[in-house]
């Protein structure tokens, strides 16, 4: 898998946090923030809005699904 900015993922692992806590709904910008330990504003640096965080996760999980795959092949 190609190397991720350290950020980008902490981001990534805090939204699969929050979400799975609050659901996508009530999983706030802000919470995520806190949670990846970033400012508010740094969110807006990697990512467009939530549905944007929402699509990369599944990206980056999917990703990481397949490769694991691969490998077990």
């Amino acid at each position: 898998m190609k190397q991720k900015r350290p950020k980008y993922m902490q981001i990534i692992d805090a939204a699969v946090i929050v979400i799975a806590e609050n659901g996508y709904h009530q999983a706030q910008v802000s919470k995520i923030a806190k949670q990846a330990g970033v400012a508010d504003g740094t969110i807006y640096l990697y990512f467009k809005n939530k549905e944007d965080i929402l699509i990369s996760l599944f990206k980056e999980k999917m990703g990481q699904f397949i490769e694991q795959m691969n490998e077990e092949m």
